[in-house]
């Protein structure tokens, strides 16, 4: 009759924990891929890259700010690179104060490869420019009231791209609205003398603090000043 090993076997222990031990080592192995860190892959990356102009020269400081991801700025030859993206389709939006961009955005696919040369073109607005009252959005009104020798009010707060619209509602005064300190202004805007009932309306696109006065009678208080923020 054939002999079994007995429980307390010594022997057979030794080799039951051998044989537990290869098998467990050759399911490590095949499950995570030959060692590779636990069946984790790495997922490769890769940048888009790109420059900004104004008047044909690099714009520094332009946010960059794509769809998926963190935004940068432009360096001083107004070039940027923004990192880490896997293959996929990402919106790339520039932005800065007092420009606008040619094109407003650019929507690129990244699919295996680096990706340059997503150009943009910034234009600088106007600092202040006038517009028609009957076409624009009015955030703040400044009022000339009749027989009166002030503005009302005589400071507004707005945000930058908005408009200021002055109505003069003076019968028996002559005035104007004027950038700057008198008797001469800063040259930004001048609406010469207003008649009766008549408008003026200035759109601010870069943020400060403007002054204004009027040419008759700023030595008698008749100013006021926009915050464009």
């Amino acid at each position: 009759m054939k002999k079994f090993p007995r429980i307390n076997d010594q022997k057979f222990w030794l080799l039951f924990a051998l044989a537990v031990v290869a098998t467990m080592s050759l399911l490590v192995a095949y499950c995570g891929g030959g060692g590779g860190g636990g069946g984790t892959t790495s997922v490769t990356t890769y940048t888009i890259s790109g420059t900004v102009t104004s008047g044909g020269t690099g714009l520094s400081g332009v946010t960059i700010t794509p769809s998926v991801g963190t935004a940068t700025t432009t360096d001083a030859s107004g070039n940027y690179t923004l990192s880490s993206f896997a293959s996929g389709t990402y919106t790339i939006t520039p932005s800065k104060t007092g420009y606008t961009f040619t094109p407003t955005s650019i929507q690129e696919a990244v699919n295996g490869a680096n990706i340059t040369n997503v150009n943009f073109t910034a234009t600088a607005q106007a600092v202040a420019q006038v517009v028609n009252c009957s076409m624009a959005t009015i955030a703040q009104t400044v009022t000339i009231a009749n027989n009166t020798i002030a503005f009302n009010p005589s400071s507004v707060t707005i945000t930058h791209g908005q408009v200021v619209e002055w109505v003069d509602n003076d019968t028996v005064s002559i005035h104007t609205v004027t950038s700057g300190t008198g008797p001469n202004g800063d040259g930004l805007f001048d609406s010469g003398n207003l008649n009766t009932g008549s408008t003026y309306c200035v759109q601010f696109n870069v943020a400060n603090t403007y002054k204004f006065f009027c040419k008759y009678h700023y030595n008698l208080g008749m100013t006021g000043t926009v915050t464009v923020q």
